[in-house]
């Protein structure tokens, strides 16, 4: 990018604003926001460079991969029931296991993935498949389950 901020460098800065967002900002619209505005400055900067067309596509996935990427991770530490009982018992407070896990299986019926049945709850198909990739998942990667 002649006489200007090479594509290298804007995907840098999006990347550590991401970064800074995701440790600084705990709502996620607000997250969401910051970090569109980083992906379209990376757009924009392809958009102005001479940059081969295939160098912006990776690295404009590489930034929506980095934003998905966070937002996974804040939604797995969030929805954490021991990292919720951690937090409690920094507090002082007295976390009810129960009540955070009836929590965890109310979102995964309202998502679909499991449906109650009384007292207890079952897997629906898309369940199923999410516990069949995971495991696909972890043969893969070598991990015990």
């Amino acid at each position: 990018m002649p006489g200007g901020v090479s594509i290298g460098v804007v995907s840098i800065a999006a990347t550590a604003v991401m970064g800074a967002a995701f440790v600084l900002v705990r709502h996620v619209v607000a997250f969401s926001i910051v970090s569109a505005a980083a992906v379209a400055a990376v757009v924009a900067a392809c958009a102005a460079s001479s940059t081969e067309p295939a160098t912006c596509t990776l690295v404009i996935a590489g930034a929506m991969g980095w934003w998905t990427g966070l937002l996974l991770l804040r939604a797995m530490l969030v929805r954490s029931v021991s990292l919720s009982m951690l937090i409690a018992a920094a507090g002082g407070d007295a976390a009810d296991p129960a009540a955070l896990i009836e929590r965890r299986l109310d979102d995964a019926a309202a998502y679909g993935l499991a449906v109650g049945q009384g007292d207890r709850f079952e897997l629906t198909a898309a369940g199923r498949l999410i516990v069949r990739c995971a495991a696909a998942a972890d043969r893969v990667l070598g991990r015990p389950r």
